[in-house]
């Protein structure tokens, strides 16, 4: 009797120890079922096998809560409220992306399928507090848009300590010898770029297809898309203000009271025609040339004496000009010997003092009014004489 219950009991145990070693096997060993429950439709709720280790793809029908993610003590992946955190435990918005192991950039990194040396980041620096979009090319960086976080300013091509402080848009050139900018319009329209103050536009300048030229506007009304102001237009080299159009003449400028005027701290207005032709040429139904004149504006007013003595002392010359000043023939006066005379009408060279520049031959007209009325009396005396002598 004893020797039966021994028997038993041994054989329990012995049972009992396999039971657990399967268990135990089956638990170390588990991977993803092969097939799913009798009766049940594949993605049908409740039929999938739960998540598990294994390497075979798994469908989850119901909904996967992640309370959080983690390796090493740190946070990886955590799903809170609808919202999904990437390296924290408390995302604010529907993707946050932290960097809890240190280092100064976190972001995105976009690879290239083929190769791994090319792709893309998006990415926050906090040394220089800039947000960049920035292409990788062979393993090298290359930055294409950057955002300050201090003042807002956007820099293209540009690093965030190039961005120009006073620039909202700065452009930099980092591959050859120039920055660009490409506005393109697709097909038979205009291209053009709009400047507001305050909510209202001020000016429009751009590509005008119809003129096949560019156009700047100054237009407070609209949609826009106006460049028919006519305000300042370039096409081919030749400029217009105020003109539908440019040519045929390099700078043609229409309207206003005043449609040039020169203020140079020395010369106002310089012109340099070719030889045998003219440095100014007028050819409106205006006076031909005009300069200030009313006893309004003038003071201290005295006649020119010793006229006809002054322009006895005047020599008129034939001469040619130097090479660096067309080198042709031509007539005229020695400046120096003018200014002896006539300083009045006269330049002198403030480097050279003592050679002139140039000499103002309208204002010998003066001169030569009371040399001929001083003239005209020696004749009349002259004539009186005459007279008295018959």
């Amino acid at each position: 009797m004893k020797k039966q219950i021994s028997y038993k009991v041994v054989s329990l145990v012995f049972s009992i120890l396999v039971v657990c070693f399967a268990i135990a096997f089956y638990a170390v060993a588990w991977d993803e079922p092969l097939q799913n429950p009798p009766g049940c439709t594949s993605r049908d709720p409740g039929c999938d096998a739960p998540i598990n280790v294994g390497n075979v793809g798994q469908h989850k029908t119901g909904t996967l809560r992640v309370a959080g993610l983690t390796a090493d003590g740190e946070t990886h992946l955590a799903w809170d409220s609808g919202n999904v955190g990437i390296g924290t435990r408390s995302p604010g918005d529907k993707l946050h992306i932290a960097n809890p192991g240190g280092g100064n950039q976190v972001g995105i990194y976009f690879e290239d399928p083929t190769d791994s040396a090319y792709g893309g980041r998006i990415y926050f620096d906090d040394t220089s507090n800039t947000f960049r979009f920035g292409t990788v090319n062979n393993n090298v960086e290359t930055l294409g848009i950057v955002v300050n976080g201090s003042t807002g300013n956007v820099g293209i091509g540009s690093t965030g300590s190039t961005i120009h402080a006073e620039a909202n848009l700065h452009v930099y050139q980092i591959i050859d010898d120039s920055a660009r900018m490409y506005l393109e319009a697709s097909g038979d329209r205009n291209s053009y770029t709009a400047l507001y103050s305050n909510g209202v536009r001020k000016v429009v300048y751009g590509y005008r297809y119809s003129d096949d030229a560019l156009k700047l506007s100054h237009r407070e009304s609209g949609t826009g898309a106006e460049l028919d102001n006519n305000d300042f237009v370039l096409k081919e080299g030749f400029v217009g203000i105020g003109r539908v159009n440019a040519g045929p003449y390099k700078l043609e400028v229409a309207g206003g009271t005043h449609a040039i005027i020169g203020r140079g701290t020395q010369n106002g207005v310089e012109g340099q025609g070719g030889a045998g032709f003219y440095d100014f040429w007028a050819s409106g139904d205006g006076i031909n040339y005009g300069g200030s004149s009313s006893i309004r504006w003038k003071k201290n007013i005295k006649q020119i004496d010793s006229a006809l003595d002054k322009v006895m002392k005047l020599r008129g010359v034939y001469f040619d000009w130097d090479e660096e000043h067309g080198g042709q023939h031509d007539i005229g006066m020695i400046g120096e010997e003018v200014g002896e005379i006539l300083p009045e009408i006269v330049a002198w060279d403030e480097d050279n003092p003592e050679f002139t520049t140039g000499m103002d031959y309208s204002k010998l007209t003066p001169l030569l009014v009371e040399a001929i009325k001083e003239q005209q009396k020696e004749i009349e005396a002259l004539k009186a004489q005459l007279n008295l002598r018959q």
